[in-house]
């Protein structure tokens, strides 16, 4: 559900809680850096990122500190 509001258009969104302004991003993001989470091993999480055509790069393991991020 993240991913999803995350690309998807927000005026909708914004028009439902009364906030006025414009929120341009959106759009697949190219790829996902990732911790080492058993989630993001998950076949349906690498299936779906495949099906969209985003790619997933892992932090190397016990490297904590390097955070999830993203391209676009």
């Amino acid at each position: 559900m993240v991913l999803s509001h995350a690309v998807l258009p927000k005026e909708a969104c914004l028009r439902g809680r009364s906030v006025d302004l414009v929120w341009p991003v959106a759009g697949l993001p190219e790829r996902l850096h990732l911790d080492n989470a058993k989630e993001f091993h998950a076949q349906a999480f690498r299936h779906g990122a495949a099906e969209y055509g985003i790619g997933l790069q892992y932090c190397p393991t016990t490297t904590p500190h390097w955070g999830g991020t993203w391209t676009v």
